[in-house]
């Protein structure tokens, strides 16, 4: 008999995607492809000062500092937990098969084929070690850090009772053995969950802390010289935001009559009432609904297209004159016309550059450190 809840488990695994591998979520950066510029961002460093003002920077000692050394946490060479198929060893850690097809079934491992995607999870899976492990050596060296690791051991156990009591919300019904049956049906254990959840929010949780203090370097000259040697990014075309009130002559009991209200609304909207209240009142089309946008802003977009030459010459705040079409009139105002050319040096463009910046260093940083990690580290892919 298939399971009552068979979808159920696909959204557990969207929502512990949510707490993924750490190469998959990045310091809450925009999202935008690393440039060839990026490889010019120095190696991250923090100042004493810095790592004395907050314990958790101690973690950003160069890697050359503190060598992989074996945690407690970590599993001796060959022990097998949670399940006996392991596919890699990392300084002794075994990553399992279970999590790799646990990866792939969350749909965050990219490839063109099935044996590309696996390759993928499981080079996610290694690197989460990878971090889990640096988290561990550093961070159990100094008691005020080992707070901090404690700290995120806590949040990830919260995080994922969280996610496993917003499931059983959604199904009062599910019994606590119901759910365990629900996942072992879809071949998942309860253990392999928490597993997975905790240790993809504990390495993201880290490599963020040891990223973010790196990311704040950017100023405002590095901004400007963007945004200037950058044009072709911030171009805008000529383009119009602006309202529209349609006045049926099948609505209206003559052509005469809907001429007449619409001339009244144009009075009433050169007087300032709001456009949208008047949209509300008089509108017979959809327009009501949409607060009387206009459909479209660029040329070629603007809809209808009768409209269009008018909406171009008219200045902001101007109310058009009257577009008559076969089925109706429209009343047109235009509330801002932005001029082909580029963007201004604005607070919203410079965020819009910083966020790229910053995304930019972050993945530099992120992929430098990871590279560190793994030339200390020792790992093993075992084979059927």
């Amino acid at each position: 008999m298939a399971p009552k809840y068979s979808g159920e488990i696909m959204l557990l695994g969207r929502l512990f995607a949510a707490l993924s591998i750490i190469s998959l979520s990045l310091i809450g950066c925009v999202s935008t492809p690393v440039k060839e510029t990026a490889k010019n961002y120095p190696p991250a460093t923090v100042s004493k000062a810095a790592r004395a003002q907050s314990p958790e920077n101690d973690l950003l000692a160069s890697a050359d500092e503190i060598k992989v050394a074996e945690a407690q946490s970590i599993a001796k060479p060959g022990q097998k937990t949670l399940g006996s198929n392991i596919v890699a060893l990392v300084n002794g850690e075994a990553v399992l098969e279970e999590e790799v097809l646990l990866t792939l079934s969350q749909g965050i491992s990219e490839g063109a084929n099935d044996s590309a995607k696996r390759k993928a999870a499981l080079n996610q899976l290694v690197e989460r070690e990878i971090v889990i492990q640096d988290a561990y050596t550093r961070l159990s060296k100094n008691p005020q850090a080992k707070k901090f690791l404690d700290k995120l051991q806590e949040m990830a156990g919260k995080e994922f009772d969280r996610y496993v009591r917003l499931l059983k919300d959604r199904n009062k019904s599910l019994s606590d053995p119901e759910f365990k049956t629900l996942l072992e049906s879809q071949g998942v254990s309860l253990d392999l969950l928490r597993r997975q959840s905790e240790r993809n929010f504990i390495a993201m949780q880290y490599m963020q802390t040891r990223i973010l203090p790196n990311l704040d370097r950017i100023g405002h000259k590095q901004i400007r010289d963007y945004y200037e040697s950058h044009p072709e990014e911030f171009q805008i075309q000529d383009s119009v935001e602006w309202k529209d009130i349609f006045i049926s002559y099948r609505n209206s009991k003559s052509h005469e009559e809907a001429m007449e209200t619409a001339r009244k609304v144009v009075e009433r909207a050169k007087k300032g009432e709001d456009f949208s209240k008047l949209s509300k009142e008089y509108c017979h089309g959809d327009g009501a609904f949409r607060n009387a946008e206009g459909i479209g802003r660029k040329k070629g977009e603007i809809k209808p297209v009768q409209v269009e030459k008018y909406l171009f010459e008219l200045k902001d705040g101007e109310v058009g004159p009257l577009v008559e079409l076969p089925t109706g009139v429209h009343v047109i105002m235009l509330v801002k016309r932005e001029h082909a050319g580029m963007k201004i040096f604005d607070e919203k463009v410079q965020k819009q550059v910083r966020d790229r910046l910053r995304n930019e260093a972050g993945q530099y940083e992120m992929k430098r450190m990871l590279s560190d990690m793994k030339r200390q580290a020792v790992i093993e892919y075992i084979h059927d």
